[in-house]
């Protein structure tokens, strides 16, 4: 997951916005140096066109993308949530550190019937959490595959990240 959101940033914050900003500063250096009659209309246009180019391929005009991307993320912070939760039920699950932590544990006991279950249910909780994830990956995939092909080829890039990170899917 930490994968992922490390593409998703690099893409939007280099591919995207840096590599866009970087074409505005040469137009705009041009007309501060007097390389090219600067009329309103004209910087108005070219700073449409790059709040436009920043929207489209941030993938903040496509419903659907943006869908599945707040499904992706809302999945990655409540996994977040769920590994921070862990603390207390690991240190019930071992001996020693429940020694250690005997005071904080107020009401607890350490009990290997219940460590059990406790181990069963977070494999399970894990276990749903990468499918629900690879499942967002998945479709989030395919579509940028389709717009890519179809709207907007700089979500081939995005794709194409996603497709080596995470082979398998």
């Amino acid at each position: 997951m930490s994968d992922f959101i490390r593409v998703l940033s690099y893409y939007i914050n280099f591919q995207v916005i840096d590599s866009n900003r970087i074409k505005l500063e040469k137009i705009l250096d041009k007309f501060s140096r007097g390389e090219g009659e600067c009329e309103l209309r004209e910087l108005f246009e070219v700073l449409k066109s790059f709040s436009n180019t920043i929207l489209h391929n941030s993938l903040l005009t496509k419903v659907n993308v943006l869908a599945i991307l707040y499904h992706l993320l809302c999945t990655v912070v409540l996994f977040h949530n769920f590994i921070m939760s862990l603390r207390k039920t690991l240190i019930l699950m071992d001996e020693d550190l429940y020694e250690r932590n005997r005071s904080r544990m107020a009401d607890k006991e350490f009990d290997e019937e219940k460590n059990k279950d406790r181990l069963e249910r977070i494999f399970r909780l894990l276990y749903d959490y990468n499918n629900q994830f690879n499942s967002n990956v998945t479709e989030l995939i395919e579509c940028l595959k389709y717009y890519g092909q179809f709207e907007s080829p700089s979500f081939l890039t995005l794709f194409d990240d996603l497709v080596a990170l995470f082979p398998e899917l």
